[in-house]
């Protein structure tokens, strides 16, 4: 897909459809759906990793957020979108919001890890990166 001229992506009609997009009720766990499709066009694009700081991606996450937040604890897709939490609030420099993902994660490795040749280690080390920033963060208002 290509990228407008203001820098934007406008997802695929695929990811942006309802029930996916702002009308899906709370608790759904839809709106991850939206940080899937960035991950899979900034892989296509061969985006840089400062790809997942724009703001179209940050009201996606907070979104997700929402909606984690608003679904039952025993959703069946609550690891999905846990998951994808923690890989996109990572990546935008959000460290101690992925951390709450990662800790509710526990040791249960969900997408987008499984998407990469070593899950565990890409697991291990994104969650090592936002344990990380979060102290820093921590250290900085302190």
């Amino acid at each position: 897909m290509r990228r407008p001229p203001t820098g934007r992506y406008d997802l695929h009609p695929s990811h942006t459809c309802s029930p996916c997009n702002d009308r899906a009720p709370a608790g759904s766990l839809l709106a991850p759906i939206k940080l899937e499709a960035y991950f899979e066009q900034f892989g296509q694009d061969r985006e840089k990793l400062t790809a997942w700081r724009r703001p179209e991606v940050g009201a996606a996450l907070d979104a997700a957020l929402a909606d984690v937040a608003a679904a039952d604890p025993d959703h069946p897709r609550i690891r999905y979108a846990r998951g994808w939490l923690a890989y996109a609030l990572t990546r935008t420099g959000r460290p101690t919001e992925a951390l709450e993902q990662y800790r509710a994660l526990g040791r249960f490795i969900p997408q987008p890890f499984t998407n990469f040749n070593d899950p565990r280690q890409s697991f291990i080390d994104l969650r090592i990166d936002a344990v990380q920033g979060a102290v820093a963060a921590a250290r900085r208002t302190a």
